[in-house]
């Protein structure tokens, strides 16, 4: 299995930690959504990050590895994320991703290389 399933943890209030192991490349649509979810350590092949795969959560922290290309609408929408560390080349990220966060300065799709 490479990817983490729709909904999985959507809903899990006490979940509060999470490891992505290497062998995930895809975190699914809304995967973690409404979990309770305040730190993630993500393995270093994932590709793909879901539609609201983070929506609500605690989680204040994410550093994705290079090798992540694609985060769908509304993936950290309502979080209470404050960094965001990524030093890859995004291929797309979709709309609303960072709303409603404490991000200062979220990226858009607008400052990706075309």
């Amino acid at each position: 299995i490479n990817y983490i399933n729709k909904y999985m943890f959507s809903d899990c209030s006490d979940l509060k930690e999470f490891t992505v192991t290497d062998n995930i490349e895809h975190i699914c649509d809304g995967a973690f959504a409404d979990a309770g979810l305040e730190k993630i350590t993500i393995g270093k092949n994932l590709k793909t990050i879901g539609w609201m795969s983070f929506y609500s959560t605690m989680l204040e922290e994410i550093e994705l590895p290079n090798t992540v290309e694609s985060i769908d609408n509304q993936a950290f929408y309502f979080s209470q994320l404050k960094k965001f560390v990524y030093n890859g080349k995004l291929k797309y990220i979709g709309t609303g991703v960072f709303d409603y966060t404490e991000l200062e300065n979220p990226i858009r799709d607008s400052q990706l290389p075309k």
